[in-house]
């Protein structure tokens, strides 16, 4: 994956950060929907072959997330469990956070704040 990638829609943009402890991370800004899910989905695909490491998705930036969002999530998360490893949502906001817990997805995936990632 590049460096960053903007959706045919321009409603989600990701941005590669720099691998950090085995764990590749993307930001992810603006809307994850119907429209967005196939970027989302090609995103988390090439993350989880380039990487042997967990994959990290930084939501600080994430603005709405749908159905078909949590999906991905959980067929991703679902993919990286299978093979030892984890998908790790970081700075996910309280709604997002309580939206998960709702679907059940929360018990896929693992959620990080920043301050959970910083060294003590």
């Amino acid at each position: 994956m590049t460096d960053e990638r903007t959706s045919n829609s321009g409603q989600l943009r990701f941005v590669r950060l720099p691998d950090h402890h085995g764990r590749s991370t993307v930001t992810v800004a603006g809307e994850i929907d119907i429209a967005t899910e196939p970027e989302l989905r090609d995103v988390l695909a090439a993350m989880t072959a380039e990487s042997p490491g967990d994959v990290g998705l930084d939501c600080a930036e994430l603005e709405f997330l749908d159905s078909s969002g949590l999906r991905v999530l959980a067929h991703a998360a679902s993919q990286l469990n299978a093979d030892g490893r984890r998908l790790i949502l970081i700075n996910l906001a309280e709604p997002f956070r309580r939206l998960l817990e709702i679907t059940g997805v929360d018990a896929c995936v693992v959620i990080e704040s920043e301050e959970e990632l910083s060294p003590q």
